[in-house]
C-alpha cells in the first residue's frame, strides 16, 4: 500500500507542476481531502459482475485515479490524450504494448477500444510491478488464469 501512496502522491505533484496556468486557475471541483483506502475497500470497489470494473478515487481536470478489476479477457485500448501509470496489485496478466491497432472503435473524444494488436511487445506483470503507457500507444491486458486482477492507475493528461 505504501507504494500507491508514494505513487498517488508523486502524480498529483506532477500534475500540479504540469498543469498550465490557466487550467489551475479555472478548475472547480473541491480540493481532495486527506484519506486511505484500504485494500479490502479497493478490493470491493474493483470487483463486480462485468470482466472489467472501475471505481474512480479521484478526479481532476488534468488527472484522475482509478482502481482497475479485471476477472475476464480484456481489449485492446488507445488513450490518445492521458498517459496510464499503472501499479499492479493482485493477480497476473499478459501485458500487450505498442506495435499497429486495427478494427478498433472510438468510445469517446480521443478513445479507441476493440480490435487487435500486431507487432506489440508482450511483458508478464505480477503484484508490485509498475507500468508507464504513453499517451497514443495501443495497449492490451489479459488476465492470467481466472483471476482477481486488480490494478490503481493514475491517468494524466498530456
Amino acid at each position: 500500500m505504501s507504494r500507491i501512496v508514494t505513487l498517488l502522491a508523486l502524480t498529483g505533484s506532477i500534475a500540479f507542476l504540469s498543469a498550465p496556468a490557466s487550467a489551475q486557475t479555472g478548475h472547480t471541483a473541491p480540493r481532495d481531502t486527506f484519506r486511505v483506502i484500504g485494500d479490502a475497500e479497493l478490493a470491493k470497489l474493483s470487483s463486480g459482475k462485468t470482466p472489467l470494473v472501475l471505481s474512480t478515487l479521484v478526479d481532476h481536470e488534468n488527472h484522475y485515479v482509478l482502481v482497475a478489476g479485471r476477472s475476464g479477457p480484456g481489449e485492446v485500448e488507445i488513450h490518445e490524450h492521458w498517459i496510464d501509470y499503472m501499479v499492479i496489485q493482485q493477480g497476473e496478466a499478459d501485458f500487450t504494448s505498442g506495435g499497429t491497432a486495427s478494427g478498433m472503435h472510438d468510445t469517446g473524444p480521443g478513445e479507441k477500444r476493440g480490435g487487435s494488436i500486431t507487432g506489440g511487445t508482450v511483458v508478464s506483470l505480477k503484484r508490485g510491478d509498475f507500468v508507464v503507457v504513453p499517451a497514443g500507444q495501443p495497449h492490451l491486458t489479459m488476465i492470467k488464469g481466472s483471476g482477481p486482477f486488480r490494478a490503481v492507475l493514475v491517468k494524466l493528461r498530456e
